[in-house]
């Protein structure tokens, strides 16, 4: 496990340099959400951090052509038709689209309720 405030501690240019699992790697957490349930728009709707570490040039939900992005991250959307848990991983490869990047959605038949307990792993 890595912590740090600072991005550059953990992710680097250089591939090598950087502290990413290199590997197969788990991510597990307990938790209970405390916002408001949002509408079911996508377009607009927020999206929240769980843990993680991403660095990416650009922003990668815009397409910019010299996207990179390196890391991983837990997240979720509270709507009213679920809460979805997304788990994205991006690859060191610079140069490359969203496309690259491997995300694992799950939503859950009804929003949590506040202080409702959820294990995801």
């Amino acid at each position: 496990l890595t912590l740090a405030l600072d991005i550059n501690t953990v992710v680097s240019e250089d591939p090598g340099a950087s502290v990413l699992p290199r590997m197969s790697f788990s991510v597990e957490i307990w938790l209970s959400i405390s916002a408001t349930v949002e509408e079911d728009d996508d377009a607009t709707v927020t999206h929240r951090g769980l843990m993680g570490v991403e660095a990416y040039r650009n922003d990668p939900f815009v397409g910019a052509a010299d996207y990179c992005g390196k890391g991983w991250s837990l997240g979720y959307r509270h709507q009213e038709k679920g809460t979805t848990f997304e788990f994205r991983v991006f690859s060191e490869t610079a140069g490359k689209t969203t496309e690259e990047t491997i995300s694992v959605k799950q939503t859950t038949p009804a929003p949590l309720a506040p202080s409702e307990w959820a294990h995801v792993a």
